[in-house]
């Protein structure tokens, strides 16, 4: 019988950049904006957030405000 330990750590690690941002979102409810996200999370190009949260706004997971 085999038994693995995953660590936290490696359980984050393998979290999509979209996953990743939609949590970041969850636990921040007075909003974030995308320069805030791309600083917190380390997600490189900005752009990149800017599409992922387009993205979960088109799928209605997150609402954006201009």
């Amino acid at each position: 019988m085999y038994f693995f330990i995953i660590s936290f750590d490696v359980i984050l690690r393998s979290m999509t950049n979209k996953e990743e941002i939609f949590d970041l979102i969850r636990n921040h409810p007075e909003g974030l904006d995308d320069d805030d996200i791309a600083e917190i999370t380390g997600i490189q190009p900005r752009q990149q957030v800017q599409q992922l949260c387009n993205q979960l706004a088109d799928s209605k997971r997150i609402r954006r405000h201009s």
